[in-house]
């Protein structure tokens, strides 16, 4: 981001959860973007994964969703959109 430049101002993310281990993550921004989420088991997001929006990690716009699958069943997971 340059000088110039703000980030994208984020809102009204949420959590739904298909199958037991997955959870969807759905949020939208003020201006065109690409999205993804960092994930981890870690507070700090340390050792973390990524995970693109569900449309391709080069789409880009205002609506995005992730899902994340896979997850270990009774582990907290931390994550930043």
């Amino acid at each position: 981001v340059s000088s110039n430049d703000t980030a994208p101002q984020i809102s009204n993310i949420t959590e739904s959860y298909p199958e037991p281990k997955a959870i969807h993550i759905s949020w939208i921004t003020d201006v065109d973007t690409k999205g993804y989420v960092r994930y981890s088991k870690n507070p700090d997001l340390s050792n973390y994964s990524v995970a693109n929006d569900v449309n391709g990690e080069n789409y880009t716009g205002d609506i995005h969703c992730v899902q994340l699958s896979n997850l270990a069943m009774d582990t907290t997971y931390y994550y930043e959109v």
